[in-house]
């Protein structure tokens, strides 16, 4: 299993998010944006809840996070256990510290009995570069209670401090400190840099607020209404305000390239191009969540990623499958596109150091052979698992039903290089008007299923299992969807879990050797992703493409 990124900055950006999921909510009545007062207009990234959420879902979603909360433990356990550096041991305390007292409590009732409310608004924030939040509360006296608790794991690690009449944690971790306080009902948290925490106490626990806020422009009230989201969960990601506020952050002679003025420019030049990540939660019900994330760009890199999409059958339709996976992109245009970037960028970042143009020299030609004629021909793929045999032994689960369609210049002629493993496959007649040809059990591996063949137009189809010729059949038939998906993927997650439970143990202890992991531990992370996934039903994803950028819509359905 792949470990976990041991930087400061990706533990401050995972106590981040666990803060802020203390804040799913379930209000009656939507509130204003009052807590975007506090988050200034130029904030490089900014997640907000303001609309209220379905209480059965809340309920489930704390449910199955709380059945999770033990394994985070164990994990941040061994992160601790590798670190040395005494910051990022302090800050896995904290983290452990939380989630110590989350894990008994992931519930609404849970939740008040911390003084938190599974029914509060908020908010989280870059302020420069790192992250803070604000957070409505049930309880202050129950609250500082916790903080009290946090308090005494941390030992000497975390000192108290007082602004005004606001009492504070203040925990420092190296050239950053995180501080903790209750300025009336609500929680407030800041990861902030040592240098600039005296400035910045007045905005977490006094009365000033940003000279411009996100508020007072009403800019995300209109990104809200322009992408249609209730108001739950959503934000952006200001990519050029985060490139320019790690460039102002980083310490002299430490930024390396992104402190070097041509490769600043160069990265602002590009940026202009893709400028904003948005996301945000279109639909939730006590079953069912969806949300989508658009990658912004201007109107011609938009116009370019459209037009990259090519239309594969049967693609996004399958609701069904086991596993889905397909893509559809016309490979000229690809290559074309990425020929035209490194060509720019060997032009226009020849002074900036991380940009090797003579590595780029030498990436062309190979992507001309990686992307060239015979690669052109394939438009796309399309394939589903259907079903899937897991053997008593320790060999890997085997497909026993699958349907699979690719989309080419010359289907026939493609059929016909299985001929190089089977020549006799290559003289097995297959007609081109989308009639399944059964492929003889004879010409096929000992160990695989039946088979049949189908051809329509630049359409190549494959149906595997008892029911091959008509998988096949219907396959070909599919009409594409309009306008084509880029890429789509779709997974059972309630029969994989079932199938999880299945391997045997040899199967387990060999993948653990491969990996160089102790079997018991990547055995106690299957029975944690069980946990995990026990309660899901199906999860799918859609990329698309259009004038305004690169857009991704998933959907989680809940048992």
């Amino acid at each position: 299993m792949k470990r976990f990124s041991r930087s400061p900055a990706a533990y401050a950006a995972a106590l981040a998010l666990l803060l802020y999921a203390c804040a799913e909510q379930d209000p009656l009545v939507a509130p204003a944006d009052d807590l975007l007062w506090h988050v200034p207009a130029d904030t490089a990234y900014v997640i907000h809840n303001r609309a209220p959420l379905p209480a059965a879902f809340t309920e489930k979603w704390l449910r199955i996070t709380g059945d999770l909360l033990g394994w985070y433990r164990e994990l941040l356990a061994r992160e601790m256990g590798a670190a040395h550096d005494g910051d990022a041991v302090r800050l896995l305390a904290l983290a452990d510290a939380l989630l110590e007292e989350l894990e008994p409590n992931m519930s609404p009732s849970g939740l008040d009995r911390l003084g938190l409310r599974a029914d509060g608004r908020a908010v989280v924030f870059a302020d420069g570069l790192l992250p803070g939040g604000r957070h409505e509360i049930a309880d202050r006296e129950r609250v500082w209670s916790f903080i009290e608790r946090l308090e005494q794991r941390l030992a000497a690690g975390a000192e108290r401090r007082r602004f005004g009449a606001v009492e504070y944690l203040r925990v420092p971790f190296g050239a950053v400190t995180f501080l903790l306080g209750i300025p009336e009902q609500e929680l407030v948290w800041a990861l902030v840099r040592r240098e600039d925490e005296t400035a910045r106490l007045p905005l977490l626990f006094g009365d000033a607020q940003p000279p411009v806020s996100l508020a007072g422009t009403g800019a995300f009230g209109e990104l809200l209404a322009r992408e249609g989201f209730p108001g739950f969960g959503d934000g952006y990601v200001d990519l050029r305000r985060l490139f320019v506020a790690a460039r102002t952050s980083a310490p002299p002679g430490q930024g390396g390239a992104i402190a070097d003025p041509a490769c600043s420019a160069l990265a602002e030049r590009l940026l202009e191009g893709v400028p904003r990540l948005v996301f945000g939660t279109t639909a939730v019900s006590g079953t069912r969540f969806s949300s989508r994330m658009l990658i912004e760009t201007d109107a011609v890199v938009g116009e370019r990623l459209a037009g990259l999409a090519h239309p594969v059958r049967g693609l996004g339709e399958s609701d069904d499958a086991l596993f889905a996976f397909g893509m559809g992109v016309e490979i000229p245009r690809l290559r074309g596109g990425l020929r035209e970037l490194l060509r720019y960028l060997a032009a226009a970042g020849g002074d900036c150091p991380a940009v090797n143009s003579a590595a780029i020299d030498r990436t062309l030609p190979q992507l001309e052979v990686a992307l060239g004629p015979m690669t052109a021909m394939f438009k796309g793929m399309y394939l589903e698992l259907l079903e899937l045999e897991m053997p008593p032994g320790g060999e890997a689960p085997a497909p026993v039903s699958f349907r699979a369609v690719a989309e080419v210049d010359d289907p026939r002629g493609v059929f016909a290089m299985a001929g190089l493993l089977n020549p006799s496959l290559a003289q097995l007649e297959v007609p081109t008007d989308g009639t399944p040809t059964p492929v003889p059990a004879d010409l096929l591996p000992a160990a695989a299923p039946p088979l049949a063949v189908a051809i329509r137009d630049r359409s190549l189809a494959l149906g595997a299992g008892p029911d091959g010729a008509r998988l096949a059949g219907e396959l070909v038939a599919a009409e594409p969807l309009d306008p084509p998906p880029l890429l789509v993927a779709s997974y059972d997650v309630a029969r994989f879990t079932r199938l999880m439970g299945a391997l045997s143990s040899d199967y387990v202890a060999a993948i653990a050797a491969q990996r160089g992991q102790d079997p018991s531990e990547l055995m106690a992370d299957l029975e944690a992703s069980r946990r995990m996934y026990a309660a899901y039903d199906r999860a799918s994803l859609t990329v698309t493409a259009g004038r305004r950028g690169l857009q991704v819509d998933q959907t989680i359905r809940l048992k």
